[in-house]
């Protein structure tokens, strides 16, 4: 689908593959997934630092908010 193309012009490619596919949702459906299978893995193994993150976020905002107050 893809040979050697720079990333911007990526997205007309993929655009162009959905349009093709119209006919035949099964592989039009394998795509997306395999196209959002490496995000769900990385955030599997990443979550513990994504929920850390958000957590420290909350606690530097509450902890800003409460010393302006006052």
């Amino acid at each position: 689908m893809v040979d050697r193309a720079p990333p911007h012009a990526i997205a007309p490619q993929v655009a162009a593959f959905f349009a093709a596919q119209t006919n035949n949702i099964g592989t039009g459906a394998a795509a997306a997934l395999l196209a959002a299978l490496p995000v769900i893995i990385a955030y599997l193994f990443l979550q513990r630092y994504f929920i850390a993150g958000m957590v420290a976020g909350v606690e530097k905002t509450l902890f800003n908010v409460q010393h302006d107050s006052e």
